[in-house]
C-alpha cells in the first residue's frame, strides 16, 4: 500500500509556528473599543460590548466571515482568539446582544474618528466654503417578516437609514434608524446643526423645514420642480463658461406660496441647469417603485432646478454643490454591495441601529488610516493585514502608493 506523504517537509513541521503578522490596527480597533467594556456587564455574560462590535467590524472587513455561523466557527480557533484578543461564542449570546447592550455609547466614538479626519473634498473648489457640506438622504433596509417594528408595505418589512454625509471630508457623519414610513424631512428637521450647507434632493422640499435650517445659521442647496410660485428680483448675467456648463438662470426670488410665511420675506436664489442624458443602454423603460413615482424627474425633463440661500457664491461652484450630493449615493452603494452591511445580523431595532453605527465606524477608520476614500482594494488590504497575511509596513506601503497615484492623477 502505497504511502501517503505530507505536504510540507519533516523540517517545516517541526518548526514553531510563527504567530501571525500585522497587528497594529488590530491593537488600535481594541484600545478605540474598550471604553465599551464595561457597559451593561453580567456575571454571567462572556461576550462583552467591545467584543461583540469588533466582532461585527471584523464581519464587515472580512468577505469571509459572511455570516453569523462562519463568524462562530471563526472564534473557536486558537489562533483566531490568540490573534484578536476575543473569547469564542455561541449563537444564543450573540444574538442576544442586539438587545442586551445599549447602542448609546456608539456615536462618541463615531465622533472621536471623525474628528481626527482631515479635510478631503473631491473638488478643490469646495476648500474656499466657510461651511461644512453634507449631504442627506435615506436608504431602505430590507428585513424578514419578523421584523414586527419596520411596518412598510402590506406584507413587507424595512427599516430605513437616515444618513448625514459629510462631503468635505468624504465620509459618513452619523445615521438613524426609523420604520421605511417615517418622513425624512422630520429626521432632518431633529437633527439639524449649525455652520453647515445641507445637500438635499427634490423629495425633501419642504418650505418650513428650509426656514428652520437657516434658523441654525446654516444654508440648503435643493432641488426642486420648476412649477415653484415665486416672483423674480433681479437676473444675474451668465458667463460664457457657465453657459458652456449648461446653466440656463440665475435668478433671485421670493417665494409667494403661503407653506411658509417665515420664509416669503427673505430672498432666495434659482437656478436653470441643463443636464444633457448620456444615452441609454437597454429597454428605455424600467420599473419604478412606489416609493419614487412621486419625486422621479420625467425623461423628458432635462433641467435641473436648485432653490439655495447662497446669494453669493459662483454659480458654477452651486452647480458643483449640487453635484457633490452624489457621494451620498455613492456611500449606500458601498454600504450595501462592497462592506455588506445590509446582511442583518440582529433583527431587533436596537442590534440594527448597533450595526449601522458599526458599519459607519467600519468606513470612518478605513478613511483614517488610508488617508483617502474608501475603496473595495483598500478594504481587501485592511482585511489581508487583519487576518494576518499581510505586514503592517506593507499595508501602510500599499495605501501610501495609492494615494499617491490618486494624488498626481
Amino acid at each position: 500500500m502505497a504511502t501517503v506523504r505530507p505536504l510540507c517537509s519533516s523540517r517545516a513541521q517541526s518548526e514553531p509556528r510563527r504567530p501571525l503578522r500585522g497587528g497594529k490596527y488590530v491593537r488600535a480597533i481594541r484600545h478605540l473599543l474598550k471604553p465599551l467594556h464595561p457597559i451593561a456587564d453580567c456575571p454571567n455574560r462572556r461576550l462583552h460590548f467591545d467584543e461583540y462590535v469588533c466582532y461585527v467590524l471584523l464581519h464587515l472587513f472580512n468577505p469571509e466571515l459572511d455570516s453569523l455561523r462562519v463568524l462562530q466557527w471563526k472564534s473557536r480557533e486558537q489562533t483566531f482568539q490568540r490573534h484578536f484578543g476575543l473569547p469564542p461564542f455561541s449563537l444564543g449570546s450573540f444574538s442576544e446582544a442586539g438587545a442586551a447592550f445599549p447602542a448609546a455609547p456608539l456615536p462618541p466614538i463615531l465622533q472621536q474618528v471623525f474628528d481626527h479626519l482631515d479635510p478631503r473634498p473631491s473638488h478643490r473648489e469646495l476648500l474656499q466654503l466657510k461651511k461644512g457640506v453634507v449631504a442627506f438622504d435615506g436608504s431602505l433596509l430590507s428585513g424578514p417578516a419578523t421584523m414586527d417594528w419596520a411596518q412598510w408595505r402590506p406584507g413587507e418589512r424595512a427599516a430605513k437609514m437616515h444618513t448625514f454625509y459629510d462631503v468635505s471630508r468624504g465620509a459618513p457623519r452619523i445615521a438613524y434608524l426609523t420604520d421605511a414610513n417615517t418622513d425624512e424631512r422630520q429626521v432632518l428637521r431633529e437633527h439639524l446643526d449649525e455652520k453647515l450647507i445641507y445637500l438635499v434632493d427634490r423629495g425633501l422640499r419642504d418650505y418650513s423645514l428650509f426656514n428652520d435650517i437657516l434658523q441654525q445659521n446654516s444654508s440648503f442647496v435643493a432641488r426642486t420642480p420648476i412649477n415653484l410660485s415665486y416672483e423674480v428680483r433681479g437676473t444675474r448675467p451668465v458667463s460664457p463658461e457657465a453657459e458652456e456648463a449648461g446653466v440656463l438662470k440665475d435668478q433671485i426670488i421670493r417665494l409667494t406660496s403661503e407653506q411658509c410665511p417665515a420664509l416669503k420675506e427673505r430672498e432666495l436664489r434659482l437656478i436653470q441647469i441643463h443636464v444633457p442624458r448620456s444615452p441609454t443602454i437597454g429597454p428605455s423603460h424600467k420599473h419604478v417603485s412606489r416609493k419614487c413615482t412621486s419625486i422621479r424627474v420625467p425623461a423628458s425633463d432635462p433641467t435641473l432646478v436648485l432653490l439655495t440661500d447662497l446669494l453669493d457664491l459662483d454659480v458654477l461652484l452651486m452647480a458643483l454643490l449640487y453635484r457633490c450630493r452624489w457621494q451620498i449615493e455613492t456611500f449606500f452603494c458601498w454600504y450595501k454591495l462592497i462592506l455588506n452591511a445590509d446582511h442583518l445580523l440582529s433583527q431587533r431595532y436596537n442590534g440594527l441601529q448597533i450595526l449601522i453605527w458599526c458599519a459607519l465606524l467600519a468606513t470612518l477608520l478605513l478613511t483614517h488610516w488610508a488617508g483617502a476614500r474608501p475603496s473595495k482594494y483598500r478594504l481587501r488590504l485592511l482585511c489581508a493585514n487583519l487576518m494576518g497575511t499581510l505586514t503592517d509596513r506593507e499595508l501602510e506601503d500599499q495605501l501610501r502608493s495609492m494615494a499617491e497615484r490618486e494624488k498626481n492623477s
